[in-house]
């Protein structure tokens, strides 16, 4: 089956469902699916929601309140922090579900109880260890990418042939990726991780990870910007010091 068909299937998919709150993002996939609601559901029909949290970068809410915007959809906004959960700061190969868990109990034991959940898991995720499918599974939560097998290429070249800005956005995700499993996570890190890659990207950096274990931070950007690395060695250095990171910059490579 093409990406035209589906794509008409997931619509014919979503026309089923009545009422659905979605999991909202920001990213290419959750975006997407939004896009996919507003194509089928009057305004009132659907909600979104999106969670304001520590392990989320700021660039990726300012895309997703953007986004929703644009597609006369604004997101409700609960504010979350998931560092507080002291299973989820043990950062261990299960956060991912703590974490999961924690926010589908805030949806289904609120004011959306009784609803559908939607979230944008796709083919492709299926492909990877993803403890968050427990979580989701357990809360009967539905995924319409998975439903009509969508993969995340066909996502995005579809949201490129509709010249959807949301369809050429740079991989992102969560703050947590950036810590070593197993170094326990708190807010500080968090936020000066976040505050370091915005900083670095404002310095012509398509992509910015901040890798950060027991203090040390090594900085990943793509292998075509190693160069731009090097010639701003020194300034990234001291902007890391600045912000916190009293080692600096302690290595780089390119984004994996």
């Amino acid at each position: 089956m093409g990406k035209e068909q589906k794509l008409r299937e997931l619509l014919k998919y979503l026309k089923r469902l009545k009422n659905p709150v979605l999991c909202y993002s920001g990213g290419v996939d959750s975006t997407f699916l939004l896009w996919a609601c507003s194509q089928v559901y009057a305004c009132e029909e659907y909600d979104a929601v999106i969670f304001l949290s520590p392990t989320m970068p700021y660039g990726q809410m300012q895309n997703a309140l953007s986004f929703a915007s644009q597609l006369q959809k604004p997101p409700m906004i609960i504010k979350l922090d998931e560092t507080q959960s002291k299973n989820f700061a043990k950062n261990d190969a299960e956060r991912c579900y703590y974490c999961k868990k924690q926010r589908l109990e805030l949806l289904s034991g609120g004011i959306f109880q009784g609803r559908l959940i939607l979230d944008g898991a796709n083919m492709d995720d299926l492909l990877d260890d993803r403890p968050g499918f427990k979580a989701a599974k357990e809360a009967k939560v539905i995924s319409p990418f998975l439903d009509v097998n969508m993969f995340r290429n066909e996502i995005e070249e579809i949201a490129r042939e509709n010249n959807h800005p949301w369809g050429f956005l740079p991989p992102e995700s969560c703050l947590i990726t950036r810590i070593h499993k197993h170094k326990a996570i708190n807010y500080s890190v968090l936020t000066c991780i976040d505050k370091g890659e915005q900083l670095i990207k404002s310095m012509g950096f398509s992509l910015v990870r901040l890798r950060w274990n027991q203090g040390r931070i090594r900085l990943e950007v793509y292998e075509k910007e190693l160069p731009l690395v090097e010639n701003r060695y020194e300034e990234i250095d001291r902007v890391l010091k600045s912000i916190g990171f009293a080692r600096g910059l302690c290595g780089y490579g390119k984004y994996k």
